[in-house]
């Protein structure tokens, strides 16, 4: 059995792309989080990692995140079974030590500047201390014969005196975390430690005194180099002097570096979150900035000339906030300035470490605006003017390492509804909100969708798709809901059912519209006696559903048939596509666009009715064998050794209930809405405890089936 590592607070930024190097390097990994945010969700089952919903068995070593408390319940857990622990800058220190580490430290800037030595050095290891706003780019990558690793090393967690580098660049250094080392003495010291371990190279930005004197102090035997920098601009990709320092010393130890014209970007930092068309247009943005340093680099970034900018800052952590307050305050004067409470992530309330300390900082008549909720953060209905001054702004800025960016998105997707609004009023389209969503799925999940259209006819949903495409408006496109957990509700949902429903024949051909429904699609073939159909009878669902999951079974699928689908395309066009176009797999179909009608052909022929007794039969086998109860169908996929049912049944789950979701005591790769008030995350923890067992008893990863609504607007876009 191979090596089992568990990950508690899996989803931090230093966390995830650990735990992907780990899995790279053919480790079982588990993961523990109280909080994922749904983007790491769907991260950790790409990478098969295995989201825990119990403490699992037989964990050779366990890794946790600095957020996580001594007397966290699984810690005290692994300490009865005498499990290994250890921090994850330890760990990290430990677990690396046959490569060669080039560390990139400091205070600030630590992510963006490994990020572009990942960019340079296409071959080497790295571990990310966040993320790529690419999906496609990892966080992480092992390569066995790579004798190189680039890696941030994080102070935050008083484990950086645990590295022993290669190379360390070292950026700057302020007084942050003092929490954690106690005093700027004790903070020192740490990186005296670091640079004395460093075996090779040290390169520190020539202008920062307090740097040199703690190399000096170290007696490192490692080679000093100083680069010539402008002050704080290592934080920020603008100065690529460290940079070019370090590809001139490993040229001849690392082929083909590579220099791009253009770096990737990285997530939360300097990034985009999309634009809102009003009279002018407001760009929105996001940065992960924190500690004064940043915002003002952060600002000065953003600042344009004759441009009105608009700054919402949520501090971090209370001690963070008491100790910087007057400073918070100094970055922010004369700027448009919205701030929020303080996001402790973790810590204590401090009464002298609240927003309420740094605006007290600012002068009476010219404070800030101070909200607790972007529900105040709004537009006013008299000129659709933001109620953030008196300027219309050009751009918003949402600054901070919180969950300000997730606040942010959800307060885009509002402000774009009341657009969308008024676009579809100026165009007679009708639309609902707050509509419930229980009866636009099969699961019968309960919740509310916040904008629901139904158009009535083609044109319409060109003109609708067109808009959202153009605005990017988060939307997804729903048949009956079958084989869908509705797990995010922060879109707007295109419901088919008020198109026309077409049914037309010409001999063997068979043209139909993509929200007619499957089961009766099946009836009526086998009334005109021809055959293909009938093993697809009792699967729920349309012919538009069924051919982007390319619907069926073992002996047959909804794309057998198949000759061409009428659909729109992503730039809001119509077009016939011919299957030969379509790369139909197991489960998947096409997915680049919105099917609005398919053309079948149906060569052989038989009997009515004993293509109607086939259907009958198929249907009473469907209902004896497979739940009745309201589901979304099967939950995985076949592996190609062995049904999915059998192994969740062998592993004992039938049966076993979280909230108001059961598996389903009658076939075990059903769940069902035994209660009628089943949540999605109710869905997703029995997924995850499935997930966990039968990888336990069998070490077989099962494949999800079902598409989740927070995965499928991402394809649009």
């Amino acid at each position: 059995m191979e090596k089992q590592f568990l990950l508690i607070g899996v989803g931090g930024m230093g966390m995830a792309p650990l735990s992907l190097y780990l899995r790279q390097q053919n480790y079982n990994i588990y993961g523990y989080d109280d909080a994922l945010p749904t983007f790491l969700e769907h991260f950790f089952e790409r990478q098969n990692i295995i989201i825990c919903e119990s403490f699992p068995e037989n964990i050779d070593c366990i890794i946790y995140s600095s957020a996580i408390q001594n007397d966290h319940p699984w810690l005290m857990e692994a300490k009865k079974r005498g499990i290994e622990t250890s921090l994850r800058g330890e760990f990290l220190a430990q677990f690396c030590k046959k490569k060669k580490m080039i560390a990139v430290a400091g205070s600030h800037g630590k992510t963006t500047v490994t990020g572009m030595l990942i960019d340079c050095f296409p071959h080497c290891d790295y571990i990310l201390g966040g993320f790529f706003q690419s999906e496609e780019k990892l966080p992480a990558k092992y390569a066995l014969e790579n004798k190189f690793l680039i890696c941030e090393v994080d102070e935050s967690d008083h484990t950086i005196e645990h590295f022993s580098p290669h190379m360390t660049v070292v950026l700057n250094l302020e007084d942050d975390h003092l929490v954690q080392y106690g005093s700027v003495e004790k903070l020192d010291l740490a990186f005296e430690k670091l640079f004395k371990n460093t075996r090779h190279t040290i390169i520190a930005p020539d202008w920062d005194t307090r740097l040199e004197n703690i190399i000096k102090n170290s007696n490192t035997t490692a080679k000093i180099i100083k680069v010539k920098t402008t002050q704080w601009a290592l934080a920020f990709d603008k100065n690529l002097s460290t940079l070019q320092c370090v590809l001139g010393l490993l040229k001849n130890d690392v082929p083909e570096i590579h220099i791009p014209s253009e770096f990737s970007s990285l997530f939360r930092r300097n990034q985009s979150l999309g634009t809102l068309y009003f009279e002018q247009p407001v760009e929105i943005l996001a940065d992960y900035a924190h500690h004064p340093t940043e915002v003002n680099q952060c600002i000065i970034h953003f600042e344009e000339k004759e441009k009105e900018i608009a700054f919402v800052f949520q501090p971090h952590r209370y001690t963070r906030t008491q100790q910087y307050a007057q400073d918070f305050a100094k970055v922010f004067t004369e700027k448009n300035c919205t701030i929020f409470p303080v996001y402790p992530a973790g810590e204590k309330f401090l009464t002298g470490g609240t927003t309420e300390t740094i605006l007290n900082y600012f002068p009476e008549n010219n404070r800030p605006n101070f909200i607790t909720s972007l529900n105040d953060f709004t537009i006013e209905e008299n000129g659709n003017k933001l109620r953030v001054s008196n300027k219309f702004p050009n751009k918003i800025i949402f600054i901070g390492a919180g969950d300000i960016f997730y606040q942010a998105q959800r307060w885009i997707f509002k402000q774009q509804i009341q657009l969308l609004k008024t676009f579809l009023m100026a165009q007679s389209i009708a639309f609902s909100e707050n509509i419930s969503i229980k009866k636009y799925n099969t699961f019968r999940i309960d919740g509310s969708i916040p904008f629901l259209i139904e158009p009535e006819s083609t044109e319409s949903l060109v003109t609708i798709f067109k808009k959202l495409i153009e605005t990017k408006i988060p939307f997804i496109i729903i048949g009956h809901g079958s084989n869908l957990l509705v797990d995010d509700l922060c879109n707007v949902l295109i419901s088919l059912k008020k198109m026309p429903q077409i049914f037309t024949q010409k001999e063997d051909w068979i043209e139909i519209s993509a929200n007619f429904s499957l089961p009766l699609f099946c009836k009526r073939i086998a009334n005109l006696g021809l055959q293909g159909c009938e093993e697809l009878a009792g699967i729920p669902g349309t012919i538009g559903g069924a051919l982007y999951m390319n619907a069926g079974t073992h002996q047959q699928t909804i794309s057998d048939k198949l000759i061409s689908i009428e659909v729109i395309d992503l730039a809001g066009n119509c077009q016939i596509i011919h299957k030969p176009q379509i790369s139909f797999t197991y489960r998947k179909g096409f997915r680049n666009g919105i099917i609005l009608g398919a053309k079948f052909q149906f060569a052989e022929k038989e009997a009515s009715e004993i293509l109607l007794e086939k259907i009958h039969q198929k249907t009473l086998w469907r209902q004896e064998n497979q739940p009745q109860e309201p589901n979304i169908g099967s939950i995985f996929k076949n592996p190609q050794t062995c049904s999915a049912g059998a192994l969740i049944d062998q592993a004992g789950l039938k049966g076993i209930q979280i909230g108001g979701a059961q598996i389903s005591p009658k076939h075990a790769n059903f769940i069902v809405n035994a209660t009628g008030h089943a949540t999605a995350d109710d869905v997703k923890r029995l997924i995850n405890l499935t997930r966990q067992e039968v990888f336990k008893k069998y070490e077989i990863i099962l494949e999800r089936e079902i598409l989740f609504t927070s995965e499928i607007f991402k394809s649009y876009f």
